[in-house]
Formats: C-alpha cells, structure tokens, sequence
C-alpha cells in the first residue's frame, strides 16, 4: 500500500494555498511557454513563462529550508559512503531568468550534505557583468545533515546596465569547495 500525505486545506495559509493551487498549473504554463519559444513567437523567454517564474520568486522566503531529511538524503546519495561529509550542489536558480532594472531576483542554491553532525562554513555569492565584479558577499553558514536550500533576494540597481550578468556561488565547509555559476539577463 503506498503512503502519501495529506495535505489538510483548512490549516493551510492564503499563501501557501495559492501557490498549491498555481503549482498544479505549472507544467501546463511551462509546456505552452517552452512551444512558444520554440516556434520563435517569443525570443527569448515568453510571458508566461516570466509571470510563473515572478509567481515563484513571490512565494519564497529568504534562509534556508529543508527540502529532504536526513534519511532521505542517506538514501538518495548513499551518504554512508562518504566520511567523514560530502556535499552535493543540485542546482543553482536565478528566478526570474529576465530581470527588470530595478526590481529584486531570488538566487536559490540546493544541495544535499551527507553527514552525522552540523559542520560550519560559508556561502560566497558573485555577480558579474561583462567580466567586473559587481556584487559580492559572504555569509557564514551552518550545513546540516539532508537537502537544504537556501534562498536570498538581490535587488538590481535602476542604473544597471542591460544584458547578461553570471553569477557565481561558492559553499566552502571544511577543506571542501563546491562552485555553480549561472547567468541571467538584465533589461
């Protein structure tokens, strides 16, 4: 018999619902905006596709939250292999992917780290634009045990210039580094 949970709607916040609600529509939106943009009806990203990304973005809270336990961790990497820790970068999401001048973008870093105790470090964030560092910071960060992501919002200053910005991560722990960089646009 398979075990699934049930989300109780009466307990659940105005915020929270909207999003269930506009979640289930997701691959819907993101099929029809993915044809748009293949059929060239939209250059780069289409509308819909910016609106379900500034939807997202809208719905995320900064610092960390778990997104998998520890045990579900251990399975999914095999964390008994590593010792005495590992750490796994998933993904690394600027959203929206096309950000206004002026207006805010949420970077969110996910990763999975495989030990049996907390272990201190840091996150360091760059952007860059055309090679020059442009925004730069450090965070000291405590990694626990299980799939964490972490969110935080960078607002892009009104005088910005248009174009493609990189932006780096760094999740230093230990002796250990992992690095992701993705890029974005600027309009």
């Amino acid at each position: 018999m398979e075990n699934k949970e049930v989300i109780n709607i009466k307990t659940l916040n105005s915020k929270k619902f909207i999003y269930l609600v506009l979640l289930s529509f997701l691959p819907l939106i993101n099929s029809i905006s993915c044809a748009q943009a293949k059929s060239g009806y939209y250059k780069t990203t289409s509308k819909i596709s910016q609106l379900s990304q500034k939807f997202v973005r809208s719905i995320r809270d900064p610092g960390d939250h778990l997104i998998l336990s520890q045990q579900k961790t251990d399975l999914n990497y095999g964390c008994s292999k590593y010792n005495p820790y590992r750490l796994f970068v998933e993904k690394l999401e600027i959203v929206p992917s096309i950000v206004t001048r002026g207006e805010e973008f949420n970077q969110r870093v996910q990763f999975a780290f495989c030990s049996g105790k907390n272990v201190n470090g840091n996150i360091k964030r760059i952007l860059k634009y055309k090679g020059n560092i442009i925004f730069s910071d450090s965070d000291s960060y405590t990694y626990k045990p299980g799939t964490w992501a972490v969110d935080v919002f960078i607002e892009v200053p009104p005088d910005a210039q248009n174009g493609e910005y990189h932006f780096e991560i760094t999740l230093r722990y230990g002796y250990k580094t992992s690095f992701k960089k993705q890029s974005f646009l600027v309009q």
